[in-house]
């Protein structure tokens, strides 16, 4: 794939310490609102969609997969069609499962504290949701992508 992105709820351009955000689903009453928490989490879930879309992306396959929650319906090499993957991305982002989601034209990484990746195989920068999302997108090479 050539291009890399990371997408995060943190202004790269802020001068906010990372010891002061909320960074887990776990943070939940202690250093973020429920209210505020399912916010971000629907800005990071609308966001893939959206890429997707503008991808042409209708299937995303889970791959290299962690269950981290009994009872979580998951498969290594499972089809995700887009207009189902909210529950997939939800159970990511709260830390039930991990795993990458790819096709043959992208492919989303989920790192620790709320940082995403995008690898694409064309320049996606035009399928960002900047107007509509709350999210901050940059150029930036994913760590996951020989793991």
């Amino acid at each position: 794939m050539k291009y890399s992105y990371r997408i995060t709820k943190y202004d790269p351009l802020g001068n906010e310490c990372l010891n002061s955000e909320w960074t887990s689903f776990f943070d939940i009453g202690k250093s973020v609102s429920e209210e505020e928490y399912l916010l971000t989490e629907t800005n990071y879930v609308e966001t893939v969609i959206a890429i997707c879309q503008c991808l042409g992306v209708s299937v995303l396959i889970i791959s290299n997969l962690e269950i981290n929650s009994e009872g979580e319906p998951y498969t290594e090499g499972q089809s995700i069609e887009v207009d189902r993957l909210a529950p997939v991305l939800k159970a990511i982002l709260r830390e039930k499962i991990w795993c990458k989601l790819k096709s043959a034209s992208c492919e989303f990484h989920f790192g620790y504290d709320y940082y995403m990746y995008l690898i694409s195989e064309t320049d996606a920068a035009l399928c960002f949701p900047k107007e509509k999302s709350k999210l901050f997108f940059e150029t930036f090479l994913s760590p996951y992508l020989n793991s």
